[in-house]
């Protein structure tokens, strides 16, 4: 930025101008800047929030066929599993009473 002298007498008019217009100029800049990345990150979050939604239905899905599967399987062994079932909760109690 230079001083320019005109004929006003103070020679600063110019000057406050000319940083109003340059104000002015980055204030849009920046204002574009903004919108663009607040495009990209919408953008990178619509996608990530896809994924995110794919990969919690694909784990529904294969909730739902393990426990299925796990029923099918109680079904055909009913005393196996009961006996699984005992088991487990003597390991719990036992695990539950030393604290």
């Amino acid at each position: 930025m230079t001083t320019q002298s005109g004929g006003s007498g103070s020679g600063h008019g110019l000057d406050v101008e000319a940083l109003k217009r340059e104000v002015e100029d980055l204030r849009k800049e920046v204002s574009g800047l903004v919108q663009t990345t607040a495009k990209a990150a919408n953008e990178r979050i619509r996608k990530a929030s896809k994924q995110a939604g794919d990969w919690a239905n694909d784990a529904g899905k294969h909730a739902v066929e393990y426990r299925d599967d796990l029923e099918d399987r109680i079904r055909e062994h009913p005393f196996t599993a009961l006996g699984l079932a005992v088991a487990a909760g003597f390991v719990v109690a036992a695990i539950t009473r030393r604290r």
